[in-house]
């Protein structure tokens, strides 16, 4: 599970989660559409992998977008397409609290 620092009440959390996966689906949208106006277009559920949206490589340029900008820690064995493959995936990743605040 990726460590992250949040201590936030449930309320809290919940807005941040949801602001983490606006923020993840922006990434995805410019990073790899090309087109910040595409983010309300990606399905939460979506398998980006399926898709053909990300491959192995922009998988890694992911890791790299949350570490850097969320302030997360990924651990090696969270690195797994399972973990990786949706917008919905990466948010629960790093938000360990948001499975208590659904």
């Amino acid at each position: 599970m990726a460590i992250c620092r949040w201590l936030l009440t449930p309320y809290d959390n919940k807005e941040r989660m949801m602001n983490t996966q606006q923020r993840i689906s922006q990434y995805i949208a410019k990073e790899f559409l090309q087109d910040e106006g595409s983010v309300s277009e990606i399905p939460e559920d979506l398998n980006l992998l399926d898709a053909g949206i990300v491959d192995s490589l922009g998988l890694l340029r992911i890791v790299a977008f949350l570490e850097e900008e969320m302030q997360v820690v990924i651990e090696p064995e969270d690195m797994i397409p399972e973990n990786l493959k949706s917008i919905h995936a990466i948010t629960h990743l790093i938000s360990p609290q948001s499975a208590e605040v659904s």
